[in-house]
């Protein structure tokens, strides 16, 4: 398997090298160009954050092209943290099966070293590994290879247990819904849940509970997606991305806290042994759902692992991350995340992280009674998909059906911000370290 790969940079005090530097002048448009070893960046007087950082991305851009390794990076506003992140996530393509590969940043020179520039290289380490991971096609990143992955990924790491259970284990405990979406993979490549307990805290402490949708290739099934929304389908295991990495970067910052993360990776692929449109599966929830769309399966896997481990661990909040509806996109665009949930003190709390890690998130409705009424089902429970309406809303309300326990729940449906152009980007690893880190159990 190929192992985690590693972001090699230095930050190091201006003086020690002959970089090449960049130059900011005040401009009415963005402009950037290069005159001997001096990047211009020209910026308006005037910028919101947005903007400031997107002209960073740009500029981390341009430095790749020109196959710049070594720049001095000065100041703007006591905003070098903002630059940094902006600049790195600027300068990064996914190059593995490129026969020309790009030239990356490896020396940022800095008028002062951040006193943090130890967390701030490690989430910047974090940040190209999950993008790695993510933007790898499903030919070399299949279920197994997930697994092999994370256990490569978190082996040695203090605070961390991970144990990872196969589609038998799915059937005896019960997560029928998890193992049907995967089963049409079943001889080749079955589905799987990963498990890792991340002990940072208080022992008496209980867990943040988190759970990542991991589908590594969602065809839709016999719900067959058409192509043009297939392409970027390799990226639907996000939400598993996400949270694997936050673990890893938890437990190497050691962060104080206590967290619990469920990971169901599967293959929605289309065999005779895939799951069809009226099937009826009951879950871990015990509860029986009706199946009106094989390409509604991401709420499936989520909603076994919510019931599983509201069951079996002590959780001060639960929150899921997922890839889930086109119709979240359609609302918010690519920038924006939807978060759905009815509890105040777990909504401002995401949404304060949200702005500190500028990582947007927007509020969507979740009115659990009402919109249970789009999922009803002559035969079942429930369906797992209604019609058209309020559907990204539908898919965190089918998830929460499945919460049998009083615990304050959260959806983030990250359809659009985790991929970009069939690359993987790191949405969400800054506004959950803030999460995690802040969030108070009552």
């Amino acid at each position: 398997m190929n192992k985690p790969v590693h972001l090699n940079v230095e930050f190091l005090k201006k003086g020690e090298g002959h970089p090449t530097r960049i130059h900011y002048s005040t401009k009415e448009a963005i402009e950037i160009y290069m005159h001997e070893n001096v990047v211009e960046v020209g910026l308006k007087s005037s910028m919101t954050p947005e903007a400031l950082r997107d002209a960073h991305k740009k500029l981390g851009a341009f430095l790749r092209d020109k196959k710049i390794e070594d720049v001095y990076l000065p100041a703007l506003n006591d905003q070098i943290e903002e630059q940094i992140y902006a600049l790195f996530e600027g300068n990064y393509r996914f190059d593995r099966y490129l026969s020309k590969k790009g030239v990356f940043l490896k020396r940022v020179y800095l008028d002062q070293i951040p006193a943090n520039i130890h967390a701030i290289k490690t989430v910047l380490d974090t940040q190209f590994m999950m993008k790695e991971l993510l933007s790898t096609p499903y030919k070399d990143r299949n279920v197994a290879y997930f697994v092999d992955y994370a256990k490569e990924l978190l082996h040695g790491l203090n605070g961390i247990h991970l144990e990872v259970h196969d589609h038998k284990w799915l059937q005896k405990e019960g997560l029928n819904l998890h193992y049907g979406v995967g089963k049409g993979s079943e001889s080749t490549d079955p589905p799987k849940l990963i498990l890792i307990e991340y002990r940072g805290g208080d022992d008496k402490e209980p867990f943040i509970g988190l759970v990542g949708k991991g589908m590594v290739f969602d065809t839709g099934g016999y719900s067959l997606k058409p192509s043009d929304s297939m392409i970027e389908m390799h990226g639907d295991c996000a939400g598993a991305v996400l949270y694997l990495h936050l673990a890893y970067l938890l437990a190497t910052l050691k962060v104080r806290k206590n967290v619990y993360f469920a990971l169901p990776i599967a293959d929605n692929s289309i065999s005779s042994n895939s799951i069809r449109l009226s099937d009826i599966i009951v879950g871990k929830s015990k509860k029986s759902v009706e199946i009106t769309n094989t390409d509604a399966e991401g709420r499936l896997i989520l909603a076994d692992s919510v019931a599983w481990i509201a069951e079996n661990k002590k959780l001060s909040c639960i929150i899921t991350a997922a890839t889930l509806t086109g119709a979240v996109i359609i609302a918010l665009g690519k920038k924006i995340a939807g978060l759905f949930s009815d509890n105040p003190r777990l909504r401002m709390a995401l949404l304060e992280s949200s702005e500190k890690a500028q990582e947007p998130l927007w509020t969507l409705p979740f009115d659990k009674d009402s919109f249970m009424d789009l999922l009803k089902s002559e035969v079942a429970d429930m369906k797992n998909a209604g019609k058209r309406e309020a559907s990204a809303t539908q898919g965190a309300i089918f998830i929460y059906q499945h919460l049998l326990k009083d615990i304050p729940f959260a959806h983030l449906d990250i359809a659009g911000t985790a991929m970009d152009k069939s690359q993987g980007t790191s949405y969400g690893l800054k506004l959950f370290l803030d999460f995690v880190s802040e969030w108070k159990s009552l």
